[in-house]
């Protein structure tokens, strides 16, 4: 499958019947195997498909590079038949306002009895992209709304902050926020810049073969609410 997706990359040209097998294939091979952890890439195949005109061909290749990237990063999941290791848990949280969002998280790792802790601020430059895209689809009362995102940007910050700690381990991971938990359990979401933070979430798990489990927790029991 993989070739083949290459090969429709480089190709000047892709009949909607080929982007429609892959996307069958695809399908099929998500429902059997991963869940829904692909639906977002396989959107994009299927928007891009629908492009007329000069744009087509980059945007066609652009999809196709991101499902191409999520099935290699897929690797086959280990089922280990020895006792298992208690899950670790992470908290994550976000806090902003009309010039800064600031992001935490806390991880608990019973088996090996630490408890860690991340906070940073998120860089003005991704703050005001994100209120572009809601300048025109999440105003409130003229307020342009980014506490998803940054609830987002939480998730794979902490993947990528304990990636060792993660590798091939079950983890629970609680946030505060329905919007943000929505996305990442079903692996998409109506916000373009929160897509690209659910489909990051989604390729540092499978890489790490972290098995990833999303709950909500209410704001006033998150313990990630004082570093954020």
């Amino acid at each position: 499958m993989l070739s083949d997706l290459e090969k429709m990359i480089q190709s000047e040209h892709t009949a909607n019947s080929e982007v429609d097998h892959i996307v069958g294939v695809c399908q099929y091979a998500e429902a059997q195997c991963s869940g829904r952890s692909g639906s977002l890439a396989l959107r994009g195949v299927r928007n891009a498909a629908k492009v007329r005109g000069a744009s087509r061909k980059e945007d066609l290749a652009r999809a196709l590079t991101e499902l191409r990237d999520h099935i290699a990063a897929s690797v086959p999941r280990k089922i280990n038949l020895a006792p298992r290791q208690r899950p670790i848990l992470i908290f994550t949280d976000a806090a902003a306002d009309d010039d800064t969002a600031t992001l935490g998280g806390v991880l608990f790792d019973d088996q090996a009895a630490i408890v860690e802790y991340f906070c940073c601020r998120v860089s003005p430059k991704t703050i005001r992209m994100w209120r572009q895209e809601g300048a025109t689809s999440e105003s409130v009362d003229g307020k342009t709304q980014i506490i998803c995102q940054a609830e987002l940007l939480a998730v794979p910050l902490a993947t990528m902050t304990w990636a060792s700690r993660l590798l091939q381990r079950d983890v629970i991971i609680f946030v505060d926020n329905d919007p943000a938990k929505d996305a990442l359990i079903h692996g998409i979401s109506a916000s373009n810049h929160s897509s690209k933070l659910v489909r990051f979430t989604r390729l540092a798990c499978a890489r790490l073969g972290i098995g990833a489990w999303y709950e909500r927790v209410p704001s006033p029991s998150n313990i990630a609410d004082d570093p954020s």
